[in-house]
Formats: structure tokens, C-alpha cells, sequence
């Protein structure tokens, strides 16, 4: 298959929909949960996560950035469900690159939720 199309789980939902090369999902698309809910928006490279896209878990959190070869790679944000910054920095290979990131953010909101940032 080649150009755009969609990809069914067998009890008929969405489970992919986007550009094909040869059969694979190549170029941007969605791929779905089973309950037909986003679980990544953006671009692939042979089946894979590639380039800039945004992956949400079913727990309600979204990873906004880079991947390669299916993994967070590079500057990614991560948001948690109500949709507030929980972190942002670089990923290697699906790993945090450092935890100050983290650190740096859990602090930056309990400072703006004790009302010293009007921000």
C-alpha cells in the first residue's frame, strides 16, 4: 500500500490512520487505541516513531517532541492530565538525560502554587 489509508483492529476501531510506503507507515499519522483514542500524533519512519509527534498514554499524560526509532530522542515536554508542563528537557534513547529537569519543574510549580510567581 502506498498514499494514505487506515488500519482496523479486528473488532473494527481505528487503529491507524496515515501516509503508507510500501506497506509501512512512513510520513505523518495517528495511531489509535483500541478505544479508538490518540496514541501518538506525528511521524513515522518504517513503522516506527520518527521526528517531531506528540504520544499520549491512556493515563491521560502527553510526551511532546522528538523520537527516533520509536522512543523519545532528543527535546521532549511532558504534560501531565490536566495539562500543565511536568517536564521538559532531552531524552537519549528513551532515557532521561538528566533529572534536574524534573527536579527544576516540581519546584518551579510548588513555588507558583504557593503564590510567590504571578506568572
Amino acid at each position: 500500500m502506498n498514499g494514505k489509508g487506515i488500519i482496523y483492529y479486528q473488532n473494527g476501531k481505528k487503529k491507524y490512520e496515515g501516509d503508507f510506503v510500501n506497506g509501512k507507515k512512513e510520513g505523518s499519522g495517528t495511531q489509535y487505541y483500541e478505544n479508538e483514542e490518540p496514541e501518538y500524533v506525528g511521524l513515522f519512519s518504517k513503522n516506527k516513531f520518527e521526528g517531531v509527534g506528540m504520544y499520549f498514554t491512556k493515563e491521560g499524560e502527553y510526551y511532546s517532541g522528538v523520537f527516533h526509532d520509536g522512543v523519545r530522542n532528543g527535546y521532549c515536554e511532558i504534560y501531565d492530565k490536566e495539562g500543565k508542563l511536568s517536564f521538559s528537557g532531552n531524552f537519549i534513547n528513551g532515557e532521561c538525560e538528566s533529572k534536574f529537569g524534573f527536579l527544576m519543574n516540581s519546584i518551579r510549580n510548588k513555588i507558583k502554587n504557593l503564590g510567590f510567581n504571578k506568572k
